[in-house]
């Protein structure tokens, strides 16, 4: 394989671009790299990042602007290479820890601060993470719009509370652009800073023997028929009641939502009651114990009365 197909082989994972470093690195020199652009084979975007070979375009532009600056695709470019909805692939914005001259055409910001967890791949591009671009593009749109995207990420599954809780605790800084919007974002929806499900359920588990009841059982199968309905994290079998313990990336996205309600209204219907324990549940348990004692004697009621089996 000569110097040009390994170079065209190499632009092809990128949209078709190439650094002037890896040109070297793959056999070719200046003299080399200046005869290819002259003669339209190469195309010089921008300075050090050429096009080979393929029809301009944006994700092209992008690859271009980004091989140039040392730096990964930012704020709408982001977004539009992470697919967030309502974004289109317009604008050039690149993030850098370079120091470089302006590039045409394209929104280059300079910063000292980010973090490797804060970049990730798209579409064969460095950008920033979805919880960053999200960050980022709140220092740029207002409140409403901020707070929307947030939802619909969160519903994607494109970013977790965890996440956005760390931004908001590292990267959110007063004077650093979006940080009030995106703090009062977090705040308005009222995303709690997530417990570790098995925290939770160990949390649920403490709160219910220290207050005098019977130790639950854990994670055990509900079947009814044959048919499996279930595995609660903690409960009474022999009164058919399951206790869930319930965070909030449990139900971060609209697909788990519809699934842990299918499987709810599969256990009610046959009988099952069904208790939810909380993160509020974990700082305050009084109205949890409560139920969790009328759901008791309710199921006691009616095994008693004939109307319920024993499970």
């Amino acid at each position: 394989m000569d110097a040009d197909q390994r170079c065209r082989q190499i632009a092809a994972e990128r949209h078709g671009v190439i650094s002037r470093g890896e040109a070297y690195e793959n056999g070719h020199d200046s003299r080399s790299i200046a005869t290819r652009v002259k003669s339209g084979e190469w195309k010089e975007l921008y300075p050090n990042a050429f096009g080979i070979g393929g029809d301009e375009s944006w994700s092209r532009n992008l690859a271009g602007a980004c091989v140039s600056a040392k730096g990964a695709a930012f704020r709408r470019s982001a977004a539009a290479l992470q697919k967030f909805p309502g974004i289109r692939p317009r604008e050039l914005e690149v993030i850098t820890t370079c120091r470089i001259r302006p590039l045409l055409s394209v929104d280059v910001h300079h910063t000292c601060y980010l973090p490797e967890d804060h970049l990730t791949m798209a579409d064969g591009l460095p950008t920033t993470s979805p919880a960053r671009t999200l960050f980022d593009m709140s220092g740029i749109c207002g409140f409403r719009w901020t707070r929307g995207l947030t939802l619909a990420l969160l519903e994607k599954d494109l970013v977790t509370p965890t996440e956005l809780h760390e931004l908001l605790g590292h990267t959110a800084r007063s004077g650093r652009p979006g940080s009030a919007i995106f703090r009062r974002v977090i705040a308005d929806l009222g995303i709690d800073h997530p417990i570790p499900a098995s925290f939770l359920e160990d949390r649920a588990y403490e709160v219910i023997v220290a207050a005098g009841f019977p130790a639950p059982i854990r994670q055990f199968d509900v079947r009814v028929g044959g048919v499996f309905l279930g595995r609660p994290d903690l409960g009474y079998p022999s009164l058919g009641i399951c206790i869930e313990a319930d965070g909030w990336d449990s139900h971060r996205s609209k697909i788990r939502f519809l699934d842990d309600r299918a499987r709810q209204n599969g256990l009610v219907s046959h009988g099952w009651i069904v208790l939810r324990f909380t993160a509020r549940d974990a700082e305050r348990p009084l109205r949890f114990l409560i139920e969790l004692e009328r759901a008791i004697e309710r199921a006691r009621r009616l095994i008693a009365a004939g109307i319920r089996p024993a499970v």
